[in-house]
């Protein structure tokens, strides 16, 4: 899963969704004075990728855009950003632009402390509404193009995200199907997680994403 799932699979505590987006590009290190939030955060991190990375559906989608592909994980885990953003009010019981103008100012009060590498990566992401973006394949798209500039030379010579796009794009309802079957585990795998809180939570219960998901309302 990508940046928009990690902070949405969170605690409703702005400390544990930033440590759960920033463990990648911190490369799994907290900082030596985060606080407890932070910390359980890139602990959820973890966990979400374990069970991701050993997911059927996952691997499904994975073979369905090339049987082989050192990169094919990363333009899976970015479309599953997007079917997200296509499937939010199955999962989440506010719009996507609340949820996402609440993250930001959250965030951006919160990281006032944080590692000048952790502050600037949330600037950025913030900034650039980068999130808000994955609701469109084109956007999709975009996002994938950014990572192919920051690939070696050498890797670009033998593969990029980009050359996926086709493949992706012609089984894009096949993947979204994966997805929807994918998802909810996920969530009931990380419920400890986020139901370890006194406050109320933007995620719709299981029964309720049932409904929607099944048409048994």
């Amino acid at each position: 899963m990508n940046w928009l799932a990690h902070i949405v699979i969170s605690k409703n505590a702005i400390g544990h969704q930033l440590g759960n987006l920033l463990a990648d590009p911190m490369k799994g290190r907290c900082w030596i004075w985060a606080d407890g939030e932070v910390r359980a955060g890139f602990a959820a991190h973890l966990k979400i990728d374990t069970f991701t990375d050993r997911n059927d559906h996952v691997k499904r989608s994975k073979e369905r855009v090339s049987k082989h592909g050192h990169l094919r994980g990363i333009v899976i885990d970015m479309a599953y950003d997007h079917l997200l953003a296509k499937n939010w009010d199955i999962y989440v019981d506010e719009d996507l632009g609340t949820f996402l103008r609440r993250f930001h100012d959250r965030a951006l009060t919160e990281i006032e402390h944080y590692p000048t590498a952790a502050r600037s990566f949330v600037e950025r992401v913030v900034h650039s509404q980068i999130l808000a973006s994955y609701d469109s394949f084109d956007g999709l798209e975009a996002a994938l193009r950014r990572i192919d500039k920051r690939l070696s030379k050498r890797l670009r010579r033998r593969e990029c995200t980009t050359d996926y796009i086709a493949s992706l794009e012609k089984n894009l309802d096949a993947i979204e199907e994966d997805f929807n079957r994918f998802f909810p585990q996920l969530l009931a795998h990380l419920s400890p997680v986020i139901e370890a809180q006194s406050d109320g939570h933007w995620l719709k219960t299981e029964a309720t994403r049932s409904n929607i998901l099944f048409n048994t309302s």
